[in-house]
């Protein structure tokens, strides 16, 4: 199963491996984001300002920076998934596999 989710005891997030290697190969191909999150004060908890994220790349190179950036997470099979609320209880990965089968 393809999950991010809150810890059971409330201290943090619960990643599956095929969320972990997206945010891997997100990072890869687009270093710039993550790298905008670390240099924010807040670590992006409040939100970014696109052009002090972008101050470094050339205005002419900025909208086709972000348009590939969205094309390629439009592209992954998780933008097709629908969201769901962290409050959501949601079955043990073995239940769902033994409704599957």
């Amino acid at each position: 199963a393809d999950y991010t989710r809150p810890q059971k005891e409330g201290n943090g997030w619960e990643f599956s491996q095929q969320a972990i290697k997206l945010l891997q190969e997100y990072k890869l191909r687009h270093s710039w984001v993550f790298s905008a999150i670390m240099a924010d004060p807040d670590n992006g908890f409040e939100g970014l300002q696109l052009d002090t994220c972008l101050k470094h790349v050339p205005e002419m190179q900025q909208l086709p920076m972000l348009t590939a950036t969205k094309a390629w997470i439009k592209s992954t099979p998780a933008a097709r998934r629908p969201l769901v609320s962290k409050f959501s209880r949601i079955a043990a990965e073995e239940a769902v596999k033994a409704l599957l089968a």
